[in-house]
């Protein structure tokens, strides 16, 4: 276990990259699941408050403490072991997202989701369901996790596996390592079909493991995970398209959902688009003079 209490040391670890800073008597770093257990337990017992560190990366202030102490899981970084058959790697939730991809690139296999930062950790990533510019094709993080092992508030470990524990009457039954029981109510919230992030996933028959993908930290501590990987793509093209009028740009986009369809059925052999990004007239009048290639008319890209 390295602890560090100097204010010059643990400055780092009061801030994420939103620029929030806040403030904490010292931080804990466990080199192992077990002083990690331990740790949590430990500071249960003594009502000290914590706050959980991962990449720090976040750009909404999700890991800057405010009080008590910080555990960094930045030690947890082993890549545990690699199920090729089944397309299953299992990480330690400090491990480093490009250290992540490096690895599977040895492969020939990567990990769909594409958060904005690299160096971002599979814990932040889980904690806050990233997604990023590959979400068009693959989806979120959320799709990719197939079991968690966590410590609660109280030191206590579950572990979830995908499709085996789902809400019922309104109710999800969780057991911890020493069999003490868990029931979490859950009401079914209406989710408008747009891309949305914050709060828990909360549905009347949802999987048990989804309540703690994108929970920010708050309901436990992600120590370890099951992610889903597939074969690295064949072939990759990249193209810019043009348009005089928004509607055409926007009909374009519905276009290129449908005849994407497939692959959000998982069948990520077919052709279809891996990612979109647009530019506005502004972004393109700025442009213009640098790229002689972009025709006058044109108002939008794709």
């Amino acid at each position: 276990m390295i602890i560090k209490q100097d204010k010059d040391t643990i400055i780092n670890y009061l801030t994420d990259a939103s620029n929030i800073k806040g403030e904490a008597d010292c931080v804990y770093i466990p080199e192992t699941q077990d002083e990690l257990i331990a740790l949590v337990a430990n500071l249960y017992n003594q009502n000290i408050k914590i706050s959980l560190s991962a990449g720090g990366t976040g750009m909404a202030g999700g890991r800057v403490p405010n009080g008590g102490v910080v555990i960094s899981v930045e030690n947890l970084n082993r890549i545990i072991r690699f199920d090729k058959e089944n397309g299953i790697v299992t990480v330690e939730s400090g491990l480093v997202l490009k250290d992540l991809q490096d690895y599977l690139e040895t492969e020939n296999y990567f990990y769909p989701p594409n958060p904005t930062e690299n160096n971002s950790m599979i814990a932040g990533n889980i904690a806050n369901n990233s997604s990023g510019s590959r979400t068009f094709k693959y989806g979120a993080t959320r799709e990719y996790v197939k079991k968690l092992k966590i410590v609660l508030a109280d030191g206590s470990l579950l572990e979830i596996k995908r499709g085996e524990i789902y809400a019922s009457n309104s109710e999800i039954n969780l057991f911890t390592n020493n069999d003490y029981r868990i029931n979490i109510p859950i009401d079914d919230i209406y989710k408008p079909n747009a891309k949305n992030a914050s709060g828990y996933y909360v549905s009347k028959d949802m999987d048990a493991i989804d309540l703690f993908i994108g929970n920010e930290g708050t309901l436990g501590i992600i120590i370890e995970a099951d992610l889903a990987v597939i074969p690295s793509p064949e072939k990759l093209i990249g193209a810019v398209t043009f348009f005089e009028s928004e509607s055409e740009m926007l009909n374009f986009v519905d276009y290129m959902r449908d005849i994407s369809l497939n692959s959000f059925n998982h069948d990520y052999s077919s052709f279809g688009f891996r990612l979109i990004e647009y530019f506005d007239y502004n972004a393109l009048e700025l442009l213009k003079p640098e790229y002689s290639q972009i025709p006058s008319s044109a108002k939008y890209a794709i």
